[in-house]
C-alpha cells in the first residue's frame, strides 16, 4: 500500500493489486471530508517503471524520484545493470532484489532501481539485463528511457510515454482525509494495430492540495483484454501489470466507464463511487 508521499509500505503497492489501491484510496476516503491544505509547496511526483518494451521517453522535475522495477531470476546469475547514465542529472541510488510474490520453484523476482532527478537535462538511461561475467555477451533484454528533466517551479512535470497509439484515458476523483482529493486517472497505449487488445498503461494517483503540495506516483505497465467475470461471462475485462511476476488490477469495461474489481474479479464494494470514466 502507499501513502501520500509515495512511499511503499511491508504489503503489496498498489500499482500492482486493484484492491491494494482500492484499500489505499478507501481508508483515505473514511475520514474524508476534504479541507485546504496549507500554502502551496513544491509538488511532487514518484515514478515507477515496470515492463513498457524496450523504451520509453519520461519527464521529471528536479527532485522527482524514477523507480525501475523489472523481473529478474538472480538465481541464475542475471541482473539488471546500468549501462548508461548521466549521474549529475539523474543520479542512482539504493539497488534492491526482491523476492517473486509466489513460492513456485524458480518463479522470476524482481530488481528495483533507484533514480533522482537533480539537474536539469537530458538523460539517455540504459538498463541491461545479462551476466556480469559475460562481458562480450549481448544483453537478454534491454530498456532504454529517455529522460527530460525540467526546473518546473512549483507543480512537478512528472510524465511517462510508452511509446504506441494512444487509445482512451480514464479518470475519476475519490475525497481524502488531509488533501482536496485523490484524482486517478489512467492512459491506455496500444503495442499493436486494431482491433486493441493489449499494450501498455500510465496510471497517475495524485492527492491534490495535500501538506506537501500535490503528491503524484505515476506506473507505467503493460494492459491485456480478457473475457468473463462470475457475474457476466462475456464481459470485458482489462488486466494490468507493472510487470509479469506481479499480481494484476482489473476493471470491468461498461459503455465509456472502468469498474474496479476485488481478486474474485467482482466490483469493489464501496460507499464512494470509484468507477473511472472515458474522457478521451
Amino acid at each position: 500500500m502507499r501513502d501520500k508521499n509515495g512511499r511503499a509500505g511491508s504489503s503489496s503497492p498498489h500499482r500492482t493489486a486493484l484492491n491494494s489501491l482500492a484499500a489505499s484510496l478507501f481508508v483515505a476516503a473514511l475520514a474524508a471530508t476534504a479541507f485546504a491544505a496549507t500554502p502551496a509547496q513544491k509538488s511532487s511526483a514518484t515514478v515507477q517503471i515496470g515492463e513498457i518494451g524496450r523504451s520509453a521517453k519520461v519527464t521529471l522535475g528536479i527532485g522527482d524520484t524514477l523507480t525501475v522495477l523489472l523481473p529478474a531470476n538472480v538465481t541464475t546469475g542475471y541482473g539488471w545493470e546500468i549501462t548508461a547514465n548521466n549521474k549529475a542529472l539523474l543520479a542512482s541510488g539504493a539497488r534492491a532484489n526482491l523476492p517473486p510474490e509466489n513460492k513456485r520453484v524458480g518463479a522470476s523476482g524482481r530488481q528495483r532501481l533507484l533514480f533522482t532527478a537533480k539537474a536539469p537535462g537530458h538523460d539517455r538511461l540504459v538498463v541491461a539485463y545479462r551476466r556480469p561475467w559475460e562481458k562480450n555477451a549481448a544483453p537478454a533484454r534491454s530498456l532504454t528511457l529517455e529522460v527530460a528533466i525540467v526546473n518546473a517551479g512549483a507543480d512537478s512535470p512528472a510524465a511517462v510515454d510508452p511509446g504506441g497509439t494512444p487509445i482512451a484515458r480514464y479518470t475519476g476523483k475519490l475525497p481524502c482525509a488531509d488533501c482536496s482529493g485523490i484524482r486517478q486517472s489512467i492512459r491506455f497505449y496500444s503495442s499493436g494495430s486494431a482491433p486493441y487488445k493489449a499494450g501498455y498503461y500510465v496510471e497517475a494517483i495524485t492527492y491534490l492540495n495535500a501538506p506537501q503540495g500535490n503528491v503524484a506516483n505515476i506506473t507505467a505497465g503493460k494492459w491485456t483484454e480478457k473475457r468473463g467475470a462470475p457475474s457476466d461471462p462475456g464481459a470485458s475485462i482489462y488486466a494490468l501489470s507493472l510487470d509479469s511476476s506481479r499480481r494484476t488490477q482489473n476493471y470491468q469495461l461498461k459503455e465509456r466507464s472502468l469498474i474496479p474489481l476485488d481478486n474474485g474479479m467482482r466490483p469493489i464494494q464501496s460507499p464512494y463511487d470509484m468507477t473511472l470514466r472515458r474522457i478521451r
